[in-house]
């Protein structure tokens, strides 16, 4: 093969891009929408699990795989939750929706093929399907992360009423701390985060700087107590009102800040919400561990594109993915680390090591967001 064939070749694959979203192509929730589109997306994820905790014949789920993947398709592309120019600060509905069909589909899959049905450890808990379409963890599952693994539980567990308070507390605290930091970056940057048509943060060079590279780092942050917010509200919910046990919901993350490598930011002290959504699909193969690893992270990056894209600005593979792609680079620097020094990347040297590659690939990563008309806005400090 020529040079100018492997240019041409690498050019295609560089330019990969999601196009942006037609306002024609999708329809407004309605009750009729919701009842052919919405709906039967959510019910197909149920009915999935449901056969695959009954451990029906691999026929079976196979032959109703491909009317779940149509439905939560359908679902991700034909739905518009903020139709209209009056609701495009509302577009993050589009994004979430677009990858929690995304994660459905992904689950599906893994519960498809599966080779043993998922169970809970406790044989006095049964194992319903609701429960297992809400359990994304899986602490307490055969598939899951063992409960050992699981962050360290800092609030009370006692008390209901202490948990719910101490609960109460972080979401306060991870409010204030959201609010901050993006008061800060709008300080710096005027208009980071603000324009829902999209705008860049790298300069017209797309190289990253100093400055750029401080606001993917203080971007990491406002993801990180966004997520946390959510996910302590969620917490409040299940537990307040719904009356389950504290234990039902273990910290989300564990001391992100005590990371010492990328293997251990994302294998262990991250959240591992998506972790079967991102893994299990390959580790139905028989395939060696690191390429189930450039898998997981492949997914990974595809998850986050199709949510981008739903926001209907576009998206590129490169800039979003690449992000993702070049973890698993970063990860085989520090196995191969290990390999010809005989330790594992750590202590001081490696919080550096992981801040910096982190916040550096970032700055691709958040143009790229900022440019698909992510916004960001106050909760509570709006003066």
């Amino acid at each position: 093969m020529d040079a100018g064939l492997w240019q041409r070749a690498w050019t295609q694959i560089a330019s990969l891009s999601f196009p942006p979203v037609s306002p024609d192509t999708r329809s407004v929730l309605t009750t009729r929408t919701f009842l052919t589109v919405l709906l039967p997306s959510f019910l197909s994820y149920y009915f999935a699990a449901r056969l695959a905790i009954n451990g029906g014949a691999i026929s079976t789920r196979a032959a109703f795989l491909h009317v779940a993947l149509y439905t939560t398709y359908k679902c991700a592309t034909s739905l518009d939750l903020a139709p209209g120019e009056e609701n495009v600060r509302n577009r993050w509905f589009n994004n979430n929706l677009v990858m929690a069909m995304a994660l459905c589909s992904s689950r599906i899959v893994t519960w498809t093929f599966a080779p043993t049905p998922p169970r809970r450890l406790d044989l006095s808990s049964p194992s319903s399907p609701l429960q297992l379409c809400l359990s994304l963890r899986g602490y307490g599952w055969n598939w899951g992360i063992p409960t050992s693994r699981a962050p360290r539980e800092w609030r009370p567990t006692s008390s209901v009423t202490r948990f719910v308070i101490a609960t109460n507390l972080s979401v306060l605290f991870h409010t204030i701390l959201f609010d901050i930091l993006l008061i800060h970056i709008e300080y710096i940057a005027p208009g980071t985060w603000q324009s829902p048509l999209g705008a860049p943060i790298l300069p017209t060079s797309s190289y990253p700087n100093l400055k750029t590279t401080y606001i993917s780092f203080l971007s990491f942050f406002l993801v990180y107590s966004s997520v946390q917010i959510i996910y302590d509200t969620a917490t409040l919910i299940g537990v307040a009102i719904f009356r389950q046990p504290p234990s039902e919901w273990p910290p989300l993350y564990d001391n992100v800040l005590l990371s010492t490598s990328l293997a251990q930011f994302w294998g262990h002290r991250y959240h591992q919400i998506f972790r079967q959504t991102f893994a299990g699909p390959f580790a139905l193969l028989p395939l060696p561990a690191n390429v189930q690893l450039v898998g997981a992270f492949l997914i990974s990056g595809v998850f986050h594109c199709f949510g981008l894209w739903g926001y209907g600005n576009g998206v590129h593979w490169w800039r979003m993915g690449g992000f993702f792609m070049a973890n698993v680079l970063g990860i085989g620097l520090e196995r191969a680390w290990l390999y010809l020094f005989g330790r594992k990347v750590s202590g001081v040297t490696g919080k550096v090591w992981t801040v910096m590659w982190l916040a550096g690939w970032g700055n691709w990563l958040f143009d790229e967001y900022s440019r698909g008309g992510m916004m960001y806005q106050r909760i509570l400090l709006r003066c």
